[in-house]
């Protein structure tokens, strides 16, 4: 279930073996396992990350440091634990959960007065009406954002190990969603869109796994055909 066909030089690689498999001869299969070693998904995640220089690589091998950025404490803090409080939307005047309004000081814990529904649809209106504007700050500011989110999410993931196995090397940790029926995008969605109030409300619905957990978990919440060989070979 958890081992993966890894090349050995990536210039050399056509397609994924798995996905090659589904659409060409078997000869032309062989053809590309042959540039590949097999390696479980946790190792060929490492390698990558050595070959591509990848920044949870630095991250994983200095633990001390994973929490020195600034950035890292308001991820973790804006996950909170279910509270039964309410709050009164100042737009649509419904009384909702104290998660559905943002924070706006983490210091003093004061919360918006619109709720996050409202505050999406007066964005969507401000930046309808001001879209240059946005587009040219936008441009300026992408390449910040990544660095801030990049180091918020590391810095959650180095705080949370794997949840079955207990390994906390940041090359091989991932958000795995407890039920996929509620699962809205990929959390790495969220940081590509620079989407926070998203970013949040998905990682709250995920618990961290290891990359070969991952994997097991899914072949049995999926029923795999891989599982199926598994258990026979067990047997």
């Amino acid at each position: 279930m958890v081992l993966d066909f890894d090349h050995r030089d990536p210039t050399t690689k056509r397609c994924e073996v798995t996905r090659l498999a589904g659409r060409r001869p078997w000869s032309a299969v062989l053809v590309e396992i042959a540039k590949c070693d097999v390696r479980c998904v946790n190792c060929h995640r490492k390698r990558t990350a050595e070959q591509f220089k990848w920044r949870r690589r630095t991250r994983s091998l200095d633990p001390a440091a994973r929490n020195d950025d600034p950035n890292v404490r308001p991820l973790l803090d804006a996950i909170e634990p279910p509270t039964d409080q309410t709050k009164q939307c100042s737009t649509c005047k419904r009384s909702l959960p104290l998660s559905e309004f943002a924070i706006k000081n983490r210091r003093t814990g004061l919360r918006s007065s619109k709720c996050r529904a409202c505050q999406r649809a007066y964005a969507k209106e401000h930046y309808r009406k001001n879209r240059d504007k946005y587009l040219a700050k936008a441009s300026r500011r992408n390449a910040a954002e990544r660095e801030r989110f990049a180091a918020m999410v590391l810095g959650y993931l180095s705080e949370h190990p794997c949840v079955d196995c207990g390994a906390t090397d940041l090359r091989i940790l991932e958000f795995d969603h407890r039920d996929g029926g509620e699962k809205t995008a990929a959390v790495n969605a969220f940081l590509r869109a620079f989407d926070w109030d998203g970013l949040i409300a998905e990682i709250a619905k995920c618990d961290v796994r290891c990359a070969n957990c991952h994997r097991r978990r899914t072949a049995r919440q999926f029923g795999w055909k891989r599982l199926l060989l598994s258990a026979g070979r067990a047997a």
